[in-house]
């Protein structure tokens, strides 16, 4: 078996910069510095930098329980 995704369910929207700062109500450049300090774990494909919603939510979790 080959590694490609062939389930509709095992794909993963990525979210942007802009998705971060919307759901945690925050400016895109505050959403940027989260993710350039490495609070919020990202994932880099060519230039793009993005990241994965479970990521965020373990964030969010952190935040709230900290």
């Amino acid at each position: 078996m080959d590694n490609k995704i062939t389930e509709q369910e095992d794909l993963v929207k990525l979210l942007k910069p802009a998705d971060i700062a919307k759901t945690l109500n925050i400016c895109l450049s505050k959403a940027y510095q989260l993710m350039q300090t490495g609070e919020i774990p990202t994932v880099r494909i060519d230039h793009s930098v993005r990241v994965r919603p479970c990521d965020l939510d373990e964030y969010i979790e952190r935040c709230w329980s900290g």
